[in-house]
């Protein structure tokens, strides 16, 4: 599995919990601790740059998630019906 996919895997539960939108910066945090818990033994910490290209190439997967500019600048990760509903 490749590391955009497994990434797209690892963020289905925090955005159901988050209620299908989630800041880029929290899934940063959240993706780097569960890597340094041991939970997820295979990777060393991912850099910001490394998740953005990640998120990035998601379109040419067929993933449920997408990343999402905001005119702000605020970049958020969101599952794809969450932009439809928008």
């Amino acid at each position: 599995m490749s590391c955009p996919v497994w990434l797209a895997d690892f963020v289905k539960i925090p955005l159901e919990k988050a209620g299908g939108m989630i800041n880029l910066i929290d899934i940063y945090c959240l993706f780097n601790r569960a890597r340094g818990t041991g939970f997820v033994i295979f990777f060393k910490l991912i850099s910001p740059e490394d998740l953005l290209q990640a998120c990035s190439i998601w379109e040419k997967f067929d993933v449920p998630v997408m990343l999402r500019k905001f005119d702000s600048g605020v970049m958020v990760i969101q599952t794809s019906l969450t932009r439809m509903k928008r």
